[in-house]
């Protein structure tokens, strides 16, 4: 086709209405998952849901084998090409397809045709659309055919342009790999809407004084009769906004009303975990319950110690660490860093022109296993390969080591053993993603779970006796236990539909951590051995921190404390550490950038 075309899709459906997504000239990806161009926070869209390609005289829309199906004007398909103003629906979220030959007389569509980047669509997005403002009483987006706000009730007032919400956070971006690499197949479920909090109604406004009488009433009426009336409006003016002032609704109160609106402990009442799930909300991990392998729907109440922010002395050692080692793209492609505890001390470890991620320390903190080539955080590394360095006590590295050669579509997720002599890896080798074991010398490789379902992400049991892994057999994700050296899988957590990822078990070999998807939200979540996967506990289920996004869950070498990404802006993705009773929270990274991976450096 003539490169003078362009297309874009319109968002037609909840927070997307009236946003437009420009398409890429080789190929676009929509999906649930972050590796997707452009990313759709809808419970019911697959992570890769579809592609839309550019083709001869337009585009061609293809199913990417997702759970829920891909509809073309309400007919679904596998692949279909594509006419301007088709409406496509994926999950509960609809677009409206746009083509244009001519780039000249096209809109303007954001974002760069080279770029790769995925766009979380954000009700900020909506602000610069024409016949749409911002309610002046509860600060709701309002368009021009509503008369009335839909949230608090309160009249439109066209003289008040949308503004952008400064406590919404910003579209995010991010940069993935191989978005077009196929998925297993999930299962659809239902997520549980965020409930809003309540906006309290505006107070009733100011009594006007009485006008004054005429000094020729109609009618003929006395002049006294006329005057007497009039007092007695006066002095019920007088008596109303004395009440008025008693009340506080004039004068210095006002502030503290809009500051009780935003207190955290008030903003409790948005909590995301409904009656049904299963997990138990406890920002404390132990002491463990006894074992119970029945479910239970009943939500405990325990109580929770309010997140605190204490800055951390300088040169200290937590957790059984003084360093975590971090991936960060601020230089572009991702490369390892290291920095102390304390959040001092910040450098570079690597420098690789195809880019490093994925960092895992050997037990005794001398050698770090990472993955390259990296352009991003995704799950999938295809074409990478494990590679290992020496890093001396003052962070200088030694010249990287090749695991082993890499075959099939890649290698990469490395987690070491107990006892520092063996790997675990994810491989493609077999053609679908597999755990295998391998000595440090690049000798003994074995694939532990030689099955038909895909297998990734494993971290190894402190004894050494198991491997938890996350699988996608059954069209969701989910944790199984596999032995070290293979033999029968075990499964450890029940998918409730939920995406979870990043399993790391703890020192004591008590409780893996991982990060799932909560009320569309992905938090830290704990799954107790003793109750073989049963039970989930929360972290952080009260106070502030429990509105805040974490994942990638990392344990410190004394079980203590957790390192962790999060982006509490929505937008600006940093290293985080914290007790794991929720409290000396600390972000040990701002940059701009994305910051992702964190793993504890244990002392030498």
């Amino acid at each position: 086709m003539a490169q003078e075309s362009e297309a874009w899709l319109e968002g037609t459906s909840g927070e997307l209405v009236g946003h437009e997504f420009k398409l890429i000239k080789e190929a676009t990806v929509v999906g649930r998952g972050k590796e997707s161009h452009i990313q759709i926070l809808d419970p019911k869209v697959s992570r890769k849901h579809i592609v839309i390609r550019f083709s001869a005289g337009g585009c061609v829309i293809d199913d990417l084998g997702s759970t829920g199906g891909t509809f073309v004007n309400g007919e679904i398909v596998q692949s279909a090409e594509l006419n301007d103003g088709d409406t496509i629906t994926i999950g509960e979220t609809s677009f409206r397809f746009h083509y244009e030959p001519d780039i000249e007389s096209a809109p303007r569509i954001m974002g760069d045709e080279d770029a790769i980047a995925t766009v979380m669509a954000s009700p900020e997005m909506l602000v610069a659309e024409e016949g749409v403002s911002r309610c002046a009483q509860c600060g709701a987006v309002t368009r021009a055919e509503e008369k009335f706000c839909s949230e608090c009730g309160a009249p439109r007032q066209d003289d008040a342009p949308a503004q952008p919400d400064p406590d919404v956070p910003a579209a995010t971006s991010y940069a993935g790999d191989d978005p077009l690499a196929p998925e297993p197949t999930r299962q659809a479920s239902a997520m549980p809407e965020v409930p809003h909090p309540a906006v309290t109604p505006p107070g009733p406004p100011p009594v006007p004084p009485p006008q004054a009488p005429s000094s020729t009433p109609p009618g003929g009426i006395p002049g006294k009769w006329i005057a007497i009336v009039g007092g007695g409006f006066v002095v019920l003016a007088i008596a109303i906004a004395a009440t008025l002032l008693a009340f506080g609704f004039f004068g210095e109160d006002e502030p503290e009303s809009i500051a009780a609106l935003s207190d955290p402990a008030e903003a409790q009442s948005t909590s995301i975990i409904e009656p049904t799930e299963r997990i138990v909300p406890t920002a404390i991990l132990t002491p463990l319950i006894p074992p119970t392998l029945t479910p239970t729907a009943d939500i405990v109440e325990l109580p929770t110690p309010q997140p605190t922010t204490t800055p951390i002395p300088s040169g200290v050692t937590l957790g059984g660490a003084s360093q975590i080692t971090f991936v960060s793209n601020r230089g572009g492609r991702p490369q390892i860093y290291l920095i102390n505890v304390d959040g001092s001390e910040e450098h570079q470890l690597t420098d690789l022109a195809a880019g490093a991620c994925q960092p895992a320390w050997s037990p005794d903190g001398t050698q770090l296993a990472y993955t390259s080539p990296c352009n991003g955080n995704s799950e999938e590394y295809q074409g990478s390969s494990v590679f290992v360095m020496i890093v001396d006590p003052l962070g200088v590295p030694s010249e990287p080591s090749l695991l082993m050669v890499t075959v099939g579509g890649g290698d990469y997720d490395p987690d070491w053993s107990h006892d520092g002599l063996r790997l675990a890896f994810t491989s493609w080798r077999t053609g679908r993603p597999q755990i295998f074991t391998i000595g440090v010398d690049g000798k003994g490789l074995r694939n532990v779970n030689d099955d038909l379902a895909f297998n990734w992400a494993p971290s190894w049991a402190p004894n050494g006796s198991q491997i938890a892994i996350l699988t996608g057999r059954g069209g969701q994700e989910e944790i199984w236990l596999v032995p070290d050296d293979g033999g029968e899988e075990t499964r450890y957590t029940h998918s409730d539909g939920k995406d979870i990822a990043r399993p790391d078990w703890s020192p004591d070999g008590a409780t893996i951590l991982f990060e799932k998807v909560v009320g569309n939200i992905p938090r830290l979540v704990a799954a107790p051995v003793v109750d073989g996967g049963v039970r989930e506990i929360q972290v952080c289920q009260d106070g502030r921190l429990s509105l805040q996004p974490m994942g990638e869950p990392t344990w410190s070498p004394d079980g203590q404390w957790i390192a962790f990404e999060t982006w509490p802006d929505g937008a600006n993705h940093n290293i985080a550490i914290m007790r794991v009773s929720c409290t000396e929270y600390q972000e040990l990274t701002t940059d701009p950038a994305l910051d992702f991976d964190a793993t504890w450096r244990p002392e030498q």
